[in-house]
């Protein structure tokens, strides 16, 4: 959702749904703003497989990245189209919940279990 074309077919899709009766529900991620986040607070990203791992540190500007820019932005995009929106985290009224989750990495001893930390399904 870098690119402002795809922000703009989206949020007209997401306001089709939204003339048609539907209510809709953005779930987003938010990799870039989490990386700019630890970048400005000189924390390195560590990777598993490709998974972040997510110490308690990591976490809190993880926090920041999506409930505070990408949230927001996304919010002030809807609306500023036309598409009535408001923004909420997951943790928001115990919303969502998670089960931890561990990386599993095929070895030649089998497979290994890797804690990722702040990781959940």
């Amino acid at each position: 959702m870098l690119d402002n074309e795809l922000q703009s077919r989206i949020t007209g899709e997401i306001g089709q749904l939204k003339k048609n009766g539907h209510d809709v529900i953005l779930v987003h991620g938010g990799g870039p703003e989490i990386n700019k986040m630890l970048d400005l607070a000189q924390i390195k990203s560590e990777f598993v497989d490709g998974h972040r791992r997510t110490t308690d540190e990591v976490m809190f500007y993880v926090q920041l990245a999506l409930k505070g820019a990408v949230n927001g932005e996304l919010v002030r995009l809807l609306n500023s189209n036309g598409v009535p929106a408001v923004g909420i985290c997951g943790k928001d009224g115990g919303m969502v919940t998670a089960e931890k989750r561990y990386h599993k990495r095929k070895s030649e001893n089998g497979v290994e279990k890797i804690d990722i930390g702040f990781v959940g399904d």
